[in-house]
């Protein structure tokens, strides 16, 4: 028949994981009850949800830690920031995915909490009756001409299709 000479084996390998993670970014803003953690590679879950992996400083008390479906992003549930004040937030002992668990260098970062913008609707560009909504959208929504109160009046050229319809920001 139609036979070849056997093909010889092969061999494939892998190289081992020795990265531990490390800290990308820590941002507080908008909620005061919490802090993101964002690693350089997905975290082991145990180790990146260990509450007694965080400690904060000028008395912020961590409560509860959740990992995010990719594993790279902590919430942290803490005691009420205020805004403007600076903190620092130390995170030690997670590990990552690997085979062999990486454990990170413990880490010191500075962040700052920003309280989340609220802005609502003001006027009707002139109207105080609410403008017909081009394809039956909600009344009293962001639009076009709107003019929207933050710390200073803006009016809206433009509206971003995220805040169609909405009738508040948060």
């Amino acid at each position: 028949g139609l036979e070849s000479s056997p093909s010889a084996p092969v061999t494939a390998s892998t190289l081992a994981d020795t990265t531990p993670p490390s800290v990308v970014s820590v941002t507080a803003s908008g909620e005061p009850t919490q802090v993101r953690v964002t690693f350089s590679e997905p975290a082991a879950q145990a180790s990146a949800t260990t509450v007694s992996h965080y400690a904060g400083t000028t008395g912020i008390t961590v409560t509860a830690a959740s990992l995010d479906a990719l594993g790279t992003t902590v919430t942290l549930t803490t005691s009420p920031h205020t805004e403007g004040t600076a903190y620092t937030l130390m995170v030690s002992g997670v590990t990552d995915r690997a085979k062999s668990p990486n454990l990170m260098a413990p880490a010191s970062v500075p962040y700052t909490f920003v309280a989340a913008l609220v802005v609502t609707l003001q006027s009707y560009a002139g109207s105080n009756t609410p403008p017909m909504v081009e394809g039956g959208g909600t009344p009293n929504a962001f639009h076009v001409g709107a003019v929207v109160v933050n710390d200073r009046p803006d009016t809206w050229t433009s509206v971003p299709a995220a805040l169609a319809d909405q009738t508040r920001l948060l």
